[in-house]
């Protein structure tokens, strides 16, 4: 399994998985590094894509969306 978070990513790893047996999965993601403002709102901004992402990974692999773990 390949999880792509950009639709650049995507697209190229479906490129490269063409002629293999592979599943490619998008999972689109905002992109932290694109925001502003204070120091606290760009670590909210990558804590939300962190969360999402565990979030995510629980329901696909565990079959469950238990609240994310904090890791600070």
């Amino acid at each position: 399994l390949i999880v792509t978070l950009s639709p650049e990513a995507h697209h190229q790893a479906l490129e490269l998985t063409r002629s293999l047996a592979v599943e490619v999965e998008y999972w689109p993601t905002a992109d932290p590094a694109t925001v502003t403002g204070t120091r606290e709102q760009i670590l909210a901004a990558y804590r939300d894509v962190r969360d999402r992402l565990d979030q995510r990974i629980r329901e696909r692999f565990l079959g469950r969306g238990e609240a994310p773990r904090r890791l600070e």
